[in-house]
């Protein structure tokens, strides 16, 4: 919740194929996720793609669990 504005800004000022490396990520609420639904239909909308990498863990399971696994591009 703390970080989802910042990154909802780097990822709207972004152009092209954007990847997100998350090897550093520990926790993520429906903020983040909100954000990474928000810009990945931006990006698809406009003929890019957005690449969520290294996501494991507890936060790999809100993906899963939520089944944004199966819309989102994690990797």
């Amino acid at each position: 919740m703390a970080t989802a504005p910042e990154l909802r800004t780097c990822l709207s000022e972004s152009s092209g194929d954007v990847e997100v490396d998350c090897a550093g990520l520990d926790f993520i609420d429906s903020s983040g996720l909100g954000v990474f639904v928000e810009a990945h239909q931006a990006f698809e909308a406009r003929g890019a793609r957005l690449v969520i990498r290294n996501v494991t863990g507890r936060c790999r399971l809100v993906f899963e669990v939520t089944a944004l696994d199966e819309v989102l591009h994690l990797e």
